[in-house]
């Protein structure tokens, strides 16, 4: 089984003014979840958006998305405790736009093959007694109007796969992903403002006697001490004052990394017992 949905279907649908930054941090439940809630924030500054609902008989979740300048995060919990059909899910996702300039030393160039590297680092976790749990994560990268997809799957049923990754890979992918995901080669018009868009979403969804969480709270972002795009030589990209001469000046550099996820981990292993003590008590 493989629990994953859009928050947003036409995320670029209505894009900005050139020029103009954008930023969408959202959090929602579907319409299978027993438990109901949603959020949005969105804006020409960064934006941050927290959710978390519960129902008593089926589960809880909770969700939290941050959208900043060259930095995303999304961090979906749910827990369920029942041993029904009823069962419960979330997504939170973020997204961010703005323009990038590509500029060269060599005054007779007008175009420039490029690539962006981002760094990935997050968790996909779970803990069953009874019934089903998953997560998954999933992003985009558009430059210049070409778009490039990944999205990742860990459940209890299938383990973790990649149902689809064009970017090249340097470090780990799998329920514990730590790589620098590089696109493909895209041809930009030089000293000409270029729209780059990212996207992310993490969900997670249990039923039956389940937790799963997906923690990619701080991590899908351009890579900091390093080059964030791979240019030809005499060729360098800025935007403001979060990427300068090709370095990303993170804003977002002091949120936490997914290894909070640990405090979490200890609870996993008290659902099952938590649930059977509370049928006792019921009985």
């Amino acid at each position: 089984m493989r629990f994953s949905w859009l928050l947003a279907s036409a995320w670029l649908a209505a894009a900005p003014a050139m020029g103009a930054p954008s930023f969408v941090a959202s959090n929602g439940t579907p319409s299978f979840s027993a438990a109901q809630c949603s959020d949005k924030q969105d804006g020409d500054q960064p934006v941050t958006s927290v959710i978390g609902c519960s129902r008593d008989d089926v589960g809880s979740v909770a969700g939290t998305s941050i959208a900043s300048f060259g930095h995303l995060g999304a961090f979906a919990q749910s827990s369920s405790h029942t041993g029904n059909s009823l069962g419960t899910g979330i997504g939170s996702e973020a997204r961010f736009q703005d323009t990038v300039i590509f500029t060269s030393t060599n005054p007779n160039a007008t175009t420039a093959d490029v690539s962006a590297n981002l760094l990935l680092h997050g968790i996909m976790d779970f803990h069953v007694d009874q019934g089903a749990a998953g997560d998954s994560v999933e992003g985009a990268v558009t430059l210049n109007q070409a778009f490039f997809f990944f999205r990742f799957f860990n459940n209890s049923l299938d383990g973790f796969s990649v149902e689809q990754n064009p970017f090249a890979v340097n470090g780990t992918l799998g329920p514990t992903t730590n790589a620098v995901l590089t696109t493909p080669l895209v041809t930009v018009a030089l000293n000409t403002p270029i729209i780059l868009q990212l996207r992310l979403q993490s969900s997670a969804s249990t039923g039956g006697m389940a937790v799963a969480a997906t923690d990619f709270g701080g991590s899908f972002k351009f890579v900091t001490g390093s080059d964030a795009f791979n240019l030809p030589d005499g060729v360098t990209v800025n935007a403001g004052t979060w990427l300068v001469d090709n370095r990303f000046i993170d804003p977002l550099a002091a949120v936490p990394e997914p290894a909070s996820w640990a405090l979490m981990i200890a609870g996993f292993g008290l659902v099952g017992s938590a649930a059977r003590r509370r049928k006792l008590l019921l009985a």
